[in-house]
């Protein structure tokens, strides 16, 4: 599953294997209620390991303010 949160440097990837509850995620997404997708393990889009892993809320909340 991929989330971008604005511009394409803020691209972030996880594996879910679970069908139904990528569908749930993506209307969470949709709706912008983000605490269980904050539950999950990111990494930054194109990065292949785990030393690279983020946490979603983190770069949310740190991200500059889009104008």
């Amino acid at each position: 599953m991929e989330v971008k949160d604005g511009s394409r440097d803020r691209l972030y990837t996880t594996e879910i294997d679970d069908p139904p509850m990528v569908a749930e995620l993506i209307w969470d997404w949709i709706e912008d209620r983000w605490e269980r997708l904050y539950r999950l393990q990111w990494q930054r889009y194109g990065y292949g390991t785990d030393l690279h892993q983020v946490s979603l809320r983190d770069e949310r909340e740190n991200a500059p303010r889009r104008r």
